[in-house]
């Protein structure tokens, strides 16, 4: 035991908080884990070892009371956010639906209904940004040679169709 009479004084240590109660650190900690959802993450974020950050997040989140409630309470928002703003635009997609409907909008009908449906998680947009098509490059062609010629197969196919009104063609 060192008192401080065998020529070292004892270390000071930073009072503790009580177990009720959060540190700036876990704060930090909750902070971290709601922006990212890792825990291991958030931990080194917060300033934990990165070495011991994985098993830190999770004596966090399991054990320690205050970090439990903090996270709990900070789903509840996210979530209550999150109902108000599906509950808005649900309000105002029926509201246009409603509009269309007395306009007589086939069209605005049509996109009320489509919102509605993505709201609703029934469709699902999905954009293909694969490229379609190919190059082809053939080597000794005169560019201005094909661009003429297919120039004139317009004009040509022009003139034939002003000389046939009836659009039959030439039999």
């Amino acid at each position: 035991m060192n008192d401080g009479s065998e020529g070292g004084a004892p270390k000071e240590r930073k009072p503790r908080p009580p177990h009720n109660r959060i540190t700036p650190r876990q704060l930090k900690f909750v902070q971290e884990y709601m922006r990212t959802g890792s825990g291991a993450e958030a931990a080194k974020l917060a300033g934990y070892k990165s070495r011991f950050a994985a098993q830190k997040a999770r004596k966090l989140l399991d054990d320690c009371e205050p970090v439990k409630a903090m996270v709990e309470l900070a789903r509840k928002n996210v979530q209550i956010k999150a109902e108000y703003g599906m509950m808005a635009a649900m309000k105002e997609a029926e509201d246009a639906i409603t509009f269309s409907i007395k306009t007589e909008n086939a069209n605005a009908y049509v996109k009320a209904v489509e919102l509605r449906a993505k709201l609703n998680g029934l469709l699902i947009e999905r954009h293909d940004t694969r490229q379609v098509g190919f190059h082809l490059h053939v080597s000794g062609l005169d560019e201005q040679k094909v661009e003429g010629n297919i120039v004139d197969s317009v004009f040509k196919k022009k003139e034939e169709e002003e000389d046939d009104p009836t659009g039959q063609g030439s039999t």
